[in-house]
């Protein structure tokens, strides 16, 4: 009664004089806790030891009643009540309220509070487990249902959050932060679709924000709308011109669509702004090199390279260091496709001498050897391979020295690595009699390891591969849609089947259902753009054929086999002049079907 008349002091001093008549009264020990932690919650004067005072009648209170609710309850409060000065009490609070939910398992203060003790501890999927009882008994607090929502984030139990989160938006579809993380749950899940369907769905002023249009430009970059992309990406840069990864976005959009102008002049201001960034100047000498200037290329590489060594060298990060190793990789490969042997390997010398990762250091090595034997090198390459002795190194050099017709050594060389314990070394054979267009000879290697991993996706898809191009097309057929029932959005699996059927006129709608959706997966791989095309193509669709091949010429210029597509499409809509012009091309590049393209050039009106 004094305490509720607000005579704290005299109450203090009564529950003394009663404890020392009962001593031994938990409940005494229970109220008299319960008036010390509401005195130092509200205390001016040493809140601590108002609490530990708590804490000590509680814990007297539990030792006298040790399964009671209310006890452990309050001595729970009071140990919270030391957390940030003792990191003991949250154990002993944590402790008292497991305590309870073994007599009231729903009892709902505590599942609140043992949440968030559980999401302190990292603990988030105990922290779910209680915090969806908790807000199952009170379906209406804001605040368990986000406590519950941090849980199931935390504890990747993403479906869950993603159904919590659908049952805030349908009951206030203006709930914007639970619309964006709905989004991105079904973004980073790959349902860009539905991620796109989400953000489009904002309404008023929200369709407008930038956090929608953000989200929604990579939403619709990722699912393959690379034109709405864009729709979005303008306004959020006219109102936003510094938003660098806008910027980037839109640079990588315009590389997708083959708009190689304005990607590179987007990629050269963001590498002008960050001269350091490998990213920004990897994407600028690609879409350079589209262009045929490779050499110009090559200095956008080098000259970030140089950038990237020297803070290496005074920052000493390992990180510098990768990124730098990353470039001259990339730097060495240019000179490989310009046919520049020995350069590629003076690049690659400092990499290989130094500590580099081992990454690097080994993607170092199977470049230089493949540039000395294409100089004539083959001893020198085969001793850059002495000391090597990981499958994937004996593999080299089987590959080597069948290249070298050192036949009798070749042999000896696979069966040494065939007959290694484990599948490594089957599939590393198998992947270099595949590099040696000994297509058949990997095939019965292939299928040893399937018998090993029936399930393994990588052994199926290289051994659909194998069969398709020994012309077994009908297990070939069977591998990949066995690869598409377990990973529906395997986009290699996706290509190679929709370019098959598309090449042979078969199930033409599957055909480019199949190539529609790799190309949505990976808009910027020009492979894939051009089976779209050529699926467009065999439906009789010329329009849309141009439209992905031109595309698909822009991503891959140089691949002969897309501008025969090319010349095919312009031959049908009746461009003659830009046919001819594409099928001389064709020739000059040496792809395999010269004759064929001779005999089209032929057949052109007016001749070749």
């Amino acid at each position: 009664m004094l305490a509720l008349e607000g005579s704290a002091h005299e109450a203090i001093a009564a529950y003394e004089r009663a404890l020392r008549l009962a001593p031994n009264d938990p409940y005494l020990h229970l109220e008299y806790a319960s008036l010390l932690l509401r005195q130092a919650e509200y205390s001016a004067g040493d809140r601590v030891a108002g609490v530990r005072r708590a804490v000590e009648q509680a814990k007297a209170a539990a030792a006298l009643a040790p399964q009671d609710v209310d006890v452990l309850r309050v001595l729970g409060q009071s140990e919270l009540g030391l957390a940030e000065t003792d990191p003991k009490a949250v154990s002993e609070a944590r402790a008292a309220f497991e305590g309870i939910l073994t007599q009231a398992p729903e009892d709902l203060p505590t599942l609140g509070a043992l949440g968030q003790i559980y999401l302190e501890q990292g603990e988030a999927g105990k922290a779910a487990d209680v915090l969806t009882t908790a807000s199952r008994l009170r379906p209406d607090s804001t605040a368990l249902s986000s406590m519950l929502l941090d849980a199931l984030l935390k504890a990747e139990r993403r479906d869950e959050a993603a159904k919590l989160l659908r049952v805030r938006l349908d009951g206030d579809p203006s709930d914007l932060a639970s619309r964006l993380a709905l989004a991105d749950l079904a973004g980073d899940a790959g349902d860009h679709h539905g991620s796109t369907e989400l953000l489009r769905g904002a309404t008023g002023e929200q369709r407008s924000s930038s956090d929608v249009r953000r989200r929604l430009a990579i939403e619709e970059y990722r699912s393959g709308d690379l034109e709405g992309a864009l729709a979005e990406l303008e306004p959020l840069l006219a109102a936003e011109p510094g938003y660098v990864g806008g910027k980037y976005l839109r640079a990588l959009v315009y590389a997708a669509l083959a708009r190689t102008a304005d990607a590179e002049r987007e990629f050269a201001a963001l590498a002008q702004a960050q001269p350091e960034n490998a990213d920004f100047a990897l994407n600028l000498s690609r879409v350079v090199e589209r262009q045929g200037r490779r050499a110009e290329a090559e200095g956008y590489l080098q000259e970030t390279l140089n950038r990237l060594e020297a803070a290496a060298a005074k920052d000493g990060k390992q990180s510098t260091r990768d990124t730098a190793d990353r470039l001259r990789i990339a730097l060495a490969l240019s000179a490989m496709r310009g046919k520049e042997w020995e350069r590629a390997e003076k690049v690659l010398t400092p990499l290989m001498a130094a500590k580099a990762s081992a990454e690097w250091a080994d993607e170092a090595v199977f470049i230089v050897v493949d540039a000395r034997v294409e100089a004539k090198r083959g001893d020198d390459a085969l001793a850059l391979l002495d000391g090597h002795t990981a499958p994937a190194f004996a593999a080299k050099r089987c590959e080597i020295l069948q290249r070298l017709s050192r036949t009798d050594q070749a042999r000896d060389c696979f069966s040494r690595l065939e007959a290694l314990p484990g599948d490594e070394g089957l599939l590393q054979a198998a992947d270099a009699r595949q590099r040696l267009e000994d297509f058949a000879g990997s095939i019965p290697l292939l299928e040893q390891a399937r018998a090993r991993e029936p399930e393994s996706v990588d052994v199926q898809y290289r051994l659909a591969s194998a069969y398709e191009r020994t012309g077994q097309r009908t297990p070939a057929v069977t591998l990949l849609r066995g690869i598409l029932a377990k990973e529906p959005d395997n986009a290699s699996a996706l290509n190679y089947l929709g370019y098959m059927l598309a090449e042979h006129g078969e199930n033409l709608q599957e055909a480019l259902s199949m190539a529609e959706r790799a190309v949505e997966l990976d808009p910027d791989n020009g492979a894939y753009v051009d089976s779209l095309g050529w699926a467009h193509f065999q439906l009789g669709q010329y329009d849309r054929a141009r439209q992905y091949l031109e595309r698909a010429a822009g991503l891959m210029p140089e691949d002969p086999t897309v501008c025969e597509h090319l010349g095919d499409t312009y031959a049908k809509v009746g461009d003659t002049q830009k046919a001819r012009s594409t099928y001389r091309k064709v020739l000059d590049l040496g792809g395999e079907n010269s004759v064929q393209v001779e005999r089209k050039l032929r057949d052109l009106p007016g001749g070749s």
